[in-house]
């Protein structure tokens, strides 16, 4: 029976093993002087701020089926949720309609 590496010697292996070079993203996108560009940057949240709330599973499974069926996103309906409390409290609608699908 032939002996088994152990998994230190698979990990010095591999460690001897020269890094592949990774090439610069072509296309890619230029911030503005003071932004922190991280790995899940999208350049439609420039000037947006998240709002978070905690739901019971059952809303949330609720929500995603509503937006599927009213072909369009989750982030829509909360936009219009938030339009329609607004309008209740006499507040301007002031949550865009440019989530839509």
């Amino acid at each position: 029976m032939a002996a088994k590496n152990s998994l230190a010697d698979g990990l010095r292996s591999l460690s001897n093993k020269p890094s592949p070079q990774i090439s610069p993203v072509e296309n890619a996108v230029t911030l503005p002087e003071g932004s922190v560009k991280g790995k899940h940057y999208r350049p439609s949240r420039d000037g947006t701020r998240a709002i978070t709330a905690h739901a019971d599973p059952a809303v949330s499974k609720q929500i995603r089926q509503l937006a599927l069926d009213e072909d369009t996103s989750v982030q829509a309906l909360v936009h219009e949720a938030l339009n329609l409390l607004f309008e209740k409290y006499g507040k301007p609608q002031i949550a865009p309609d440019r989530f839509k699908a």
